[in-house]
């Protein structure tokens, strides 16, 4: 399995939990859906991107693996907010995670609260552990590892798509 067969089935499972029922378009890095619930509005979008400065000035851009873009709909502080989920494969490198940590990083200096970071952490049962990982990835708000070969891929997930629910839909 790839990372990028792990987003699209991320992505499906995301659209079957918080997407608009018929609002699913394109595939693969393509693929995007609508979010309409519970007074939040928004989209889904798989390498969707965010750009960020850097202190001497010049701009980034970073593609979410992932990235869910909302707003709350009548309520105060209607500013549209973030959801970026990285996804990490069986990386037997921390240079992966560090990379994705910098961006992180400085997408939440720009962004600030409006920025919630998901990592991913898929693992074959090798690779970098899950504790090495998440404390490469301290700039992310929540960090999720699953071992692919103890987990079945129906339920692999499900701790992402609680942490999208609760974010985009309980507050």
């Amino acid at each position: 399995m790839t990372e990028s067969e792990i987003r699209d089935l991320l992505m499906a499972a995301l659209y079957r939990r918080i997407g608009v029922n018929g609002s699913m378009v394109g595939e693969g890095k393509a693929a995007s859906f609508s979010i309409e619930r519970l007074h939040c509005v928004g989209g889904c979008v798989a390498e969707g991107a965010l750009e960020y400065p850097l202190p001497c000035g010049t701009r980034l851009s970073h593609a979410s693996d992932i990235l869910v873009t909302f707003h709350r709909v009548g309520q105060a502080g209607n500013e549209q907010q973030y959801i970026s989920i990285e996804i990490k494969h069986t990386s037997a490198v921390t240079d992966q995670f560090k990379c994705r940590s910098y961006d992180m990083g400085h997408m939440k200096q720009q962004l600030g609260a409006a920025l919630y970071g998901i990592m991913l952490f898929v693992r074959a049962g090798k690779g970098i552990g899950f504790q090495r990982a998440k404390a490469i990835c301290h700039p992310f708000d929540d960090f999720v590892g699953v071992d692919i070969f103890k987990e079945s891929l129906d339920t692999a997930f499900d701790q992402v798509l609680e942490k999208v629910e609760h974010r985009l839909f309980a507050g």
